[in-house]
């Protein structure tokens, strides 16, 4: 006897099967879900260029009280905060020097500022107190005179066959000269782009002359 429920009953307890998708069908999906992989990497990009870094500051009214201010800064990448004394990061100059086998791994002061340089000695900087020249880097101690609140920027880059260093002074100002003890390192990273340095310069000016 059959009764008119038994074959739905029947189709109720099936396993399920899986549908492969054949043919116009499956290049019809493949077009659907290629265009939304478009559409959230278009939308993934425009909200990365307007993305924003917060950078929180902390402001000591008394020795034991202190304010924080939000500064807000809208940015096109990454990397774009410069704190204290460093590289400018990939700078023309920085790319200069990555195409002739240099990388500038570290700027730094060796020796802050101890009391105000006697005015009558500030022309006798900037100058270079030690150099380092190895296979794996590059490591050159220079002495500079400059305000007694600064941080410093520090650049490079190779012509011919000198290597140009150059800092600028930035931050804080006030009313004292100081001598500063800075030093540049680098790695060689491609020792067969490296020319062979014959002079070393500091913000134009002459210094070292290596043979």
């Amino acid at each position: 006897m059959r009764f008119p429920w038994s074959k739905p009953l029947a189709l109720l307890f099936q396993k399920p099967t899986t549908t492969i998708l054949y043919g116009p069908l499956w290049r019809i999906y493949m077009k659907i879900l290629l265009t939304y992989l478009i559409l959230l990497t278009s939308l993934t990009g425009y909200s990365q260029k307007e993305i924003q870094d917060s950078v929180f500051i902390k402001k000591y009214e008394t020795d034991s009280t202190f304010t924080i201010d939000t500064l807000t800064i809208p940015v096109r990448g990454y990397d774009q905060i410069l704190v204290g004394t460093t590289f400018l990061p990939y700078s023309d100059n920085t790319v200069n020097l990555l195409n002739n086998g240099l990388f500038p791994k570290n700027f730094s002061i060796l020796e802050e500022c101890d009391g105000e340089l006697d005015k009558h000695q500030i022309d006798n900087y900037p100058k270079i107190d030690s150099s380092n020249f190895n296979e794996k880097m590059i490591s050159i101690d220079v002495s500079i005179s400059s305000n007694c609140c600064h941080n410093f920027l520090g650049d490079a880059e190779i012509t011919n066959n000198s290597l140009n260093l150059y800092y600028t002074g930035y931050g804080s100002f006030c009313s004292c000269t100081c001598l500063f003890k800075l030093r540049y390192t680098f790695d060689i990273s491609l020792p067969e782009l490296l020319p062979e340095i014959e002079q070393v310069t500091i913000n134009g000016k002459e210094l070292l002359f290596k043979k």
